[in-house]
């Protein structure tokens, strides 16, 4: 019986452990993807629709 104990506080100390180290990492995964979408907003977005304006200007002047 004893025996079993341990192994179900064994699990659950790996489970808690194993759950905190998925948050650490949801956390770094959450940071990068904010950082990716940052970089989207700023510099990826404004640089396509400069390009969608010269290709209307291009062809709108002809």
């Amino acid at each position: 019986m004893l025996f079993f104990i341990d192994t179900i506080f064994i699990l659950g100390y790996k489970t808690i452990n194993i759950s905190e180290e998925n948050h650490v990492i949801l956390k770094n995964v959450h940071s990068k993807s904010q950082a990716v979408l940052s970089l989207q907003n700023n510099i990826i977005n404004p640089l396509y629709n400069l390009r969608q304006y010269f290709r209307f200007t291009k062809n709108f002047i002809k």
